[in-house]
């Protein structure tokens, strides 16, 4: 299991975790296959550094961090339809029962 480094992006501290699904996000959302971009050495494109860095990124989120974003909007009848969608949400969702599973 791929362990979830910390970085500060913006004065925020962000997990950011290279396993085996931000591996599959790269793949899919930038259409490269993660063994081919070896092929550019340090000479990475600056396209395929900010899809790794993402799809990283998008795999570091954790159920904390959703429930910690969440406890921060002031709960009136519109923030409350919001958090529920969010939460509601097949990403947040999926996320979940992957946090569950890692």
């Amino acid at each position: 299991m791929a362990k979830f480094e910390k970085v500060n992006i913006g004065g925020q501290e962000l997990n950011v975790k290279f396993g085996f699904n931000a591996l599959s996000i790269f793949e899919k959302e930038s259409g490269e296959s993660v063994n081919s971009i070896t092929k550019y050495g340090n000479e990475i494109p600056i396209n395929l550094a900010i899809c790794l860095v993402y799809a990283g990124l998008k795999d570091g989120i954790t159920t904390a961090e959703v429930w910690s974003a969440l406890a921060e909007i002031p709960f009136n009848k519109e923030y409350r339809k919001v958090a529920y969608d969010i939460v509601t949400s097949p990403y947040v969702r999926n996320r979940i029962r992957k946090s569950d599973i890692d």
